[in-house]
């Protein structure tokens, strides 16, 4: 892991990590529902367990539930288990991670949740247009736009009900008031 120039041997897999990993979600989307969303965009899958999303294969041959071109995936593993959820997402976080620092440094600036989506996407579509989404395809713009609408979805629901990525995020329901006949 290298940070401004400076390498920091075993800082991956450590609690500071995890913190910088944290970080790295800033956008207003906490890493489980990236997660939830781009599996859920791409594939749709809603269940954090192995499902049929975890086995489709996209036309330009994109494997995993987050849909990541095989070249791309062998980029950032060795591992070819495409459709574990937990591998798949272990490849997508890193790559998001990449993309985003390329995005910071390119811009100057945090990404949103459509520029989130074409940095996934279209990355080097976005960049050979200089990070203006006017310049690229009606597609590409159309389903950025359909994922940042889905994300203010998520983010909006996101105060009504846990994380459904996230077992830990169960939380106990709370006890409905005693129902009281009242007779006149």
């Amino acid at each position: 892991m290298c940070i401004k120039k400076r390498c920091y041997p075993g800082l991956k897999g450590g609690w500071l990590w995890r913190a910088l990993l944290a970080c790295f979600f800033a956008n207003g989307l906490p890493a489980a529902s990236i997660r939830e969303l781009l599996a859920e965009f791409e594939t749709g899958t809603t269940s954090p367990a192995f499902c049929a999303g975890d086995l489709k294969i996209g036309r330009s041959k994109e494997v995993s539930r987050f849909q990541i071109l095989p070249q791309v995936w062998q980029q950032y593993t060795t591992s070819q288990d495409y459709v574990n959820p937990t591998t798949a997402w272990s490849v997508a976080e890193r790559i998001l991670r990449d993309r985003r620092e390329t995005f910071r440094r390119c811009t100057g600036r945090e990404w949103n949740d459509r520029e989130l989506y074409l940095m996934w996407n279209a990355p080097g579509a976005y960049a050979q247009a200089n990070f203006n989404p006017k310049k690229l395809s009606r597609v590409v713009r159309e389903r950025a736009e359909r994922f940042a609408n889905l994300a203010s979805r998520d983010r909006a629901n996101a105060v009504k009900s846990p994380s459904r990525f996230d077992s830990q995020a169960m939380r106990p329901t709370k006890p409905a008031q005693p129902f009281v006949l009242v007779q006149k």
